[in-house]
């Protein structure tokens, strides 16, 4: 997550929230992280779906 090529972080993000469990995707990310890449991240609709809602109950729905 700490290397310079954009294009691979967010594919590697994508891949973190799709198939991590989620205790263990704040080993990796936090929420500034996902916020800061939301428009740029290519998830399945459900599992966006389903971050989205967790983001707004968060506080962060002006933000995505």
């Amino acid at each position: 997550m700490r290397g310079k090529n954009e294009v691979e972080r967010r594919w590697l993000m994508g891949r973190i929230l799709t198939h991590t469990s989620y205790p263990d995707i704040w080993n990796y990310l936090t929420v500034k992280d996902i916020v800061s890449q939301w428009p740029n991240l290519r998830l399945r609709r459900e599992i966006k779906r389903n971050w989205e809602g967790a983001l707004r109950v968060w506080g962060y729905a002006d933000q995505i």
